[in-house]
């Protein structure tokens, strides 16, 4: 779990994935979730506020500890599973409130 934390998104190397999310996420919780032969699923869950409305937020990643790679598999925003898309979306609008209020 402490590889996922403190592991930079290559869009935003200044601040470890741990900053951001405190930055931009309320209530959040680290949790790991399993470890598998070649990764570990590590889930980050928070509460996000989009244009006045809160939303429950699960980001999971695969964490490949022999690598040092961190990866975003999949969000969950609202009890809803983001596809591809949708999740590579929703990271863009983090990166950009990101760099727009901080």
């Amino acid at each position: 779990m402490e590889t996922v934390k403190y592991t930079e998104f290559i869009e935003h190397p200044d601040i470890s994935i741990a900053a951001l999310f405190n930055d931009l996420f309320t209530d959040g919780e680290w949790l790991h979730i399993e470890s598998k032969d070649e990764y570990d699923v590590v889930e980050y869950n928070g509460k996000k506020e989009i244009e006045d409305v809160t939303h429950e937020v699960s980001i999971i990643f695969n964490s490949y500890p022999d690598e040092e790679t961190v990866m975003v598999d999949y969000i969950v925003l609202d009890g809803d599973k983001l596809d591809a898309y949708g999740t590579d979306d929703f990271l863009l609008y983090l990166f950009d409130e990101h760099e727009t209020f901080y």
